[in-house]
């Protein structure tokens, strides 16, 4: 067989990580309720930086201000107190720092779905604030303590909470819907062309710690043929050309989630319609409808899950995918089966209800 000429197709994967990296993350409640030792501040939950567009009120747009990013973490927390006071600020610590000691601060605190510039923001009864966290604050590890700065009319003082420690559980917030795209190179056999560019879109739901999910997806190829001599032709090009659309239900499983790493193992059952043409002299075209088992590795670079997280919690990120599949296709006789790979980058995303 001939050159593959992917260069073309592979100038979409920039367009395929920007569609992918635009999705939400999966927000978290506590299983049990995390309150300072007054019950005066109690922590809703934790939500991934822009899951949810809020009013851009006090943005300066022309500065190219942006409220909400994707990379961080947002602790949504509840108030439970008279009116009177604000918060001036808010700072991740460990346990054994001293009451508002320097820790990794809040970047922003939204309140009543308004970004606040203003400090201290004033407090209402039962007001619930959001506050965004860098990425670098690591709520994934445990333990950790969240401090306020109150200021009263009596003076300023700290209230701690713990965040995160070893005894507490989270949970995602249902419903558990998934989407992603991938994209990747799938190599074939005794089929006109070398190989092919596939571009998959999948949208599942997380049922326990099971992803199922309906994949479909086009593929494309473009390879050039070495035909020989033919007749006072010594030497000649021919291009070979095949078109895969195809659909795959599967279930996807993650044994190991650790930190921001996670791996896992997808099988499904893949439907495709598929035509080649244009081979070399002596090859007939392809056309008709394949299917077979799939099975698929997946090496993921995931959005970082609380401490404590129940297990299935949803995998959300970025990663390298590998898969084989025996799938049975037609050809000029009938159908024979055909062994395919294929290997691609995948982005994985989801969403779930609100705090």
């Amino acid at each position: 067989m001939g050159e593959i000429r992917v260069g073309a197709w592979l100038a979409l994967l920039p367009l395929a990580f920007s569609v992918g990296a635009c999705a939400s993350g999966v927000n978290y409640r506590p299983r049990s309720p995390i309150l300072n030792a007054s019950g005066e501040v109690e922590v809703v939950g934790l939500q991934r930086g822009g899951y949810e567009p809020l009013s851009r009120e006090g943005v300066d747009d022309s500065k190219g201000e942006e409220p909400r990013r994707d990379i961080g973490t947002d602790v949504v927390v509840r108030f439970n107190r008279s009116e009177g006071g604000g918060v001036r600020s808010a700072q991740l610590v460990s346990p054994e720092a001293s009451p508002c000691s320097a820790g990794i601060m809040a970047e922003f605190i939204f309140a009543d779905g308004k970004l606040r510039r203003d400090r201290p923001v004033t407090l209402t009864a039962a007001q619930k604030m959001v506050f965004g966290f860098p990425r670098e604050a690591r709520i994934s590890s445990a333990p950790l303590m969240l401090d306020f700065e109150v200021v009263e009319p009596s003076g300023s003082r700290c209230l701690r909470v713990p965040l995160a420690s070893p005894g507490q559980a989270w949970q995602a917030v249902p419903p558990l819907w998934t989407w992603g795209l991938s994209a990747s190179v799938l190599g074939l056999m005794r089929l006109p062309a070398d190989a092919l560019l596939q571009i998959e879109g999948l949208l599942g739901h997380w049922v326990g710690p099971l992803r199922a999910s309906m994949r479909a997806g086009i593929g494309f190829s473009a390879s050039r043929t070495d035909l020989g001599a033919v007749g006072n032709v010594t030497s000649r090009q021919k291009r070979a050309d095949g078109f895969v659309g195809s659909l795959a239900p599967e279930v996807t499983y993650f044994p190991v989630a650790v930190d921001r790493r996670a791996l896992g193992v997808s099988v499904g059952y893949q439907l495709a319609g598929v035509a080649f043409s244009g081979g070399p002299v002596g090859t007939p075209d392809v056309a008709g409808l394949a299917h077979g088992p799939r099975l698929s590795l997946l090496m993921m670079a995931i959005s970082p899950r609380p401490s404590g997280a129940a297990r299935g919690t949803p995998i959300v990120g970025t990663g390298l995918e590998l898969s084989v599949s025996r799938q049975e296709w037609p050809n000029a006789t009938g159908r024979s089966p055909l062994w395919t790979a294929a290997i691609g980058v995948t982005f994985v995303r989801g969403g779930g209800g609100r705090l």
